[in-house]
């Protein structure tokens, strides 16, 4: 599949949203220490991003074969029973930003704040990959799948997407590690594919007090639509 690199992705993060989720106010005790990670974190973060066209093969029940690479899932057969071109991402927040993260010293709650730091930063990032594609390679309403965020398509499945994409470690930086898990750890992976009715991952999934809950859980989508 042919690929768009973009290594450098402005990103800008916004000071009193970072407050909020923090649950923090400007008058806390250490807000000189939040305000010069806030500083650090826009200064030397480079998120970054790899991603193209990839064509649908073949659709069975509970598999799809993408540009001859077989991936196993029942929910993503039903996504994509009626879509022949998906879009395969990854991003990250790069580095850069993980890095400095890991050196700094500090509590558990100032590494809280670098971790949310380097969430902000890759929200952004993603946000911009995701306008990109939706104006230049695939318009109108389009829906997200990851590998590891539906109940049945698995991390392990990671291996593959990053075999179809294409050597992303070298492009932008991003690895795996042998339980699938992405380096930095601030990266996210997946595909966007066309449809009429929205779909959330978190539609189907019934982990319960996630922090990046987009949206309900839908039990009766789950039984109903993927049964």
């Amino acid at each position: 599949m042919n690929t768009i690199v973009n290594k450098e992705i402005k990103t800008k993060i916004d000071f009193e949203q970072f407050l909020k989720t923090i649950k923090v106010n400007k008058d806390y005790k250490e807000i000189d220490k939040i305000k010069s990670f806030f500083k650090k974190a826009n200064q030397i973060a480079v998120p970054k991003a790899i991603y193209g066209e990839a064509y649908i093969d073949q659709i069975e029940d509970e598999k799809v074969i993408i540009e001859k690479i077989e991936f196993k899932s029942k929910i993503m057969s039903v996504n994509l029973k009626d879509v022949h071109k998906v879009i395969v991402y990854i991003v990250t927040a790069g580095k850069e930003i993980d890095q400095w993260a890991e050196k700094e010293d500090g509590d558990i709650l100032q590494k809280y704040w670098l971790s949310v730091l380097q969430e902000f930063v890759l929200k952004e990032a993603l946000n911009k990959v995701k306008d990109n594609i939706n104006k230049k390679l695939l318009p109108g309403l389009t829906s997200t799948m990851n590998p590891g965020s539906l109940i049945d398509w698995s991390i392990t499945e990671q291996k593959k997407l990053f075999e179809l994409i294409g050597d992303p470690e070298n492009k932008i930086g991003v690895s795996l590690t042998k339980s699938s898990l992405m380096l930095p750890k601030k990266s996210v992976s997946g595909l966007i594919y066309p449809t009429e009715i929205s779909f959330e991952n978190c539609q189907v999934c019934p982990r319960k007090k996630c922090p990046n809950r987009s949206a309900p859980y839908q039990p009766e989508l789950l039984n109903k639509k993927y049964s």
